[in-house]
């Protein structure tokens, strides 16, 4: 019977149907093997050449002297600011950012005064501009007319704002007081929506055990929400190599060395280059090389948190 269904010719419906799907299946597997493979696959071979073509592995040693011994380099194109400070976003949002979410979704799921209210409030962040928000920003540290200048004034009329985005030292840590700022709707959807399936009975209960907040939160809704927590963590690890701020919104000529970061020093590197329609294929080498150098790094450390948070056992329920 198998036999004679597998013989059965495929009618001139079923043939559109299946035309129709694979023709829609075209266009991404297209996409994906011309813009993933094909300049992936260029990008590691040009990472082996030199501007000319010959088969070099200087490109990696340039790298490797740029992100440990930067002072042999000009330090505009130093790597080794930017793998500090990628870093300095990665853990700032595990360390910090991940934490005021929980806390923050916590409450708003305990639904405390007005948590309707806050609840738009904090989402708002998601929803206006980027542009809007670091213009707010940059207008409440403005050294002369900001509101904070204003306000301390008021105090103390000798006080004069510095220049916070000017400042080598103080431009990446105002850049993460920003991210701070503005970091509560990130995954709150997902957090909010996977504390709001845990099972009424389950507090209930642990209220009748006399459990306070702080327990509640630790010993039995994280506990709860460890799948989805488990894979935002990934998500983020995966990416942690990539961290990077808000940098092209602000105004940092004074101090784009200091700010830099992994993406930026990339795109700075081949932004640099093709904006004068002038292709530098040594340059290009060299951030070819330094993607790879990164991805190997990358790899390893991602399977392994991926093994350790596989480890925590997940609650069913």
């Amino acid at each position: 019977m198998d036999k004679e269904r597998q013989k059965k010719p495929i009618n001139d419906y079923r043939r559109k149907q299946l035309m129709f799907v694979w023709g829609w299946l075209a266009i991404p597997i297209i996409a994906w093997a011309v813009f993933y493979w094909y300049l992936n696959l260029s990008s590691f071979v040009g990472a082996f050449q030199d501007r000319d073509g010959f088969w070099t592995l200087q490109n990696f040693k340039d790298v490797w002297v740029d992100i440990f011994n930067p002072s042999q380099f000009a330090r505009s194109s130093s790597l080794a600011v930017g793998f500090k400070n990628t870093l300095s976003y990665f853990l700032l949002t595990i360390c910090v950012e991940f934490p005021i979410q929980i806390v923050t979704c916590y409450f708003l799921y305990k639904q405390i005064w007005g948590y309707k209210f806050f609840r738009y409030i904090f989402y708002l962040p998601a929803i206006i501009s980027g542009i809007v928000l670091t213009t707010v920003f940059q207008a409440f540290i403005d050294p002369d007319i900001g509101a904070i200048q204003e306000i301390v004034k008021m105090f103390n009329p000798e006080f004069q704002m510095p220049t916070l985005m000017g400042s080598p030292d103080t431009a990446t840590k105002t850049i993460m007081t920003y991210v701070i700022w503005t970091c509560v709707c990130g995954n709150m959807l997902l957090v909010c929506g996977a504390m709001n399936r845990i099972p009424v009975d389950v507090l209930e209960a642990a209220r009748l055990d006399g459990i306070g907040p702080g327990r509640e939160l630790i010993n039995i809704i994280l506990p709860l929400i460890w799948p989805t927590l488990s894979t935002l963590l990934i998500l983020t690890c995966t990416g942690f190599l990539s961290a990077s701020g808000p940098i092209l919104l602000f105004n940092t000529s004074a101090a784009d060395l200091e700010i830099t970061t992994i993406s930026y020093w990339i795109w700075d590197k081949v932004y640099a280059t093709s904006s004068t329609g002038n292709i530098d294929n040594g340059v290009n080498n060299l951030v070819s090389a330094a993607g790879l150098m990164l991805t190997v790094v990358a790899v390893p450390i991602i399977l392994a948190i991926r093994k350790l948070l596989d480890l925590v056992p997940s609650v069913e329920y």
